[in-house]
C-alpha cells in the first residue's frame, strides 16, 4: 500500500492566507455598516436641525442652572442690553434706560419693568403685569431662570379708545423683539438663542389699571 500523502508546508500557508483574507473582508464588511450608520444618523440630526416649510424648527436649549449670575457672563454683557422704543407715528428710535421709561407713556415703562422682571428671573413680578383675565385665559407663568435677554426694542403700533360694554377703555398695542443669549427654555421654548420671534402685545385699563391682555407671537415664516 502507498501511504497517505502528507499536508504539504505550502497548502497549509495557502489555508492561512485563505483565512487571513476572509477576516480581512469580514471587518471592510464589518467598518462599512458602521461608517454608513454613522452617516445616516449624523444626516437625520443636520436635517432635523433645518427649516421645514410649514413646521417649527428643532430647537435645541441650554442646560438650566437657577443659581447662574448672567452679570458674570462676560460674553452676554458684552451685548446690546439697551431697551429701545420705536413709535411708528414719528418714525424715531430712541434708547432708553430707567429714568426714561416713563417719558413714553406707562405701556411703555410697563413693558420696560417687564422685561426687566424677565431678566431677572422673577416670575412674581411678571405675572403682576397681567390682567386677571389674561390669567384665568392662559394661568401665571412658573418660575423661570434669569434671562440673558439683548437686542430689545418695543415699537407701539397703536393706541386708541375702546367702547366695551357701554365703558370706554384705554387700548395700546406695541410689537415686542428681543434675542435670548443661551436659551434654556425655562421662560420660551418658541424660539431658539440668539433668534427673534416677534410679539405683540395689547395692553388696556379695563380693569383699572393698564396691564397686559393678550401677547401674541409672530408666526415663523420658511422660504
Amino acid at each position: 500500500m502507498n501511504p497517505e500523502p502528507q499536508p504539504t508546508r505550502a497548502a497549509g500557508s495557502l489555508k492561512k492566507k485563505m483565512l487571513l483574507a476572509l477576516v480581512i473582508i469580514t471587518l471592510v464588511f464589518v467598518l462599512m455598516f458602521v461608517l454608513i450608520t454613522v452617516l445616516e444618523n449624523w444626516l437625520v440630526r443636520e436635517q432635523s436641525k433645518q427649516p421645514v416649510h410649514g413646521t417649527e424648527q428643532t430647537i435645541i436649549f441650554y442646560p438650566i442652572d437657577y443659581d447662574e449670575d448672567i452679570t458674570k457672563d462676560q460674553s452676554y454683557m458684552g451685548r446690546d442690553r439697551q431697551i429701545y422704543y420705536a413709535d411708528l407715528a414719528t418714525g424715531v428710535t430712541i434708547s432708553l434706560n430707567e429714568d426714561t421709561y416713563g417719558e413714553h407713556g406707562e405701556g411703555v415703562k410697563l413693558l420696560c419693568h417687564m422685561i426687566e422682571s424677565i431678566i431677572a428671573g422673577d416670575h412674581e413680578t411678571y405675572n403682576s403685569f397681567f390682567t386677571e383675565d389674561y390669567l384665568d385665559r392662559e394661568g401665571e407663568k412658573s418660575m423661570f431662570t434669569a434671562q440673558k435677554l439683548y437686542e430689545i426694542k418695543i415699537t407701539r403700533l397703536s393706541a386708541e379708545e375702546v367702547v366695551e360694554d357701554g365703558l370706554t377703555n384705554q387700548v395700546e398695542t406695541y410689537m415686542l423683539e428681543y434675542m435670548i443669549y443661551q436659551n434654556n427654555g425655562t421662560f420660551r421654548t418658541d424660539v431658539g438663542s440668539d433668534a427673534v420671534r416677534k410679539q405683540n402685545v395689547v395692553l388696556t385699563d379695563r380693569e383699572g389699571d393698564l396691564l397686559i391682555d393678550s401677547i401674541v407671537s409672530h408666526t415663523y415664516s420658511y422660504s
